[in-house]
């Protein structure tokens, strides 16, 4: 089976993130059980596997939402 893997230009030039975008992006994914998606052999060799990291923005989201029906209740329950 072959992997959807990016090189890091190729990753940024897809998605349209800044240099700060990507960064603070693949610190979050390193951080989570996504962390696959980011595979360094070397340090300055960098590629990202487009599956995983599909994967992980899904997660993003879904915690996202997760979190403001969380702070939502938390709001009410205040009153």
């Amino acid at each position: 089976m072959s992997r959807n893997w990016l090189s890091k230009k190729e990753f940024v030039d897809k998605y349209g993130y800044s240099d700060s975008t990507f960064n603070r992006r693949k610190e979050e994914c390193l951080e989570t059980q996504y962390r696959d998606a980011f595979i360094q052999p070397s340090k300055y060799e960098l590629w990202i596997d487009e599956d995983i990291y599909q994967e992980f923005l899904i997660y993003k989201s879904k915690n996202r939402f997760k979190a403001k029906v969380e702070a939502a209740r938390n709001a009410v329950e205040r009153r």
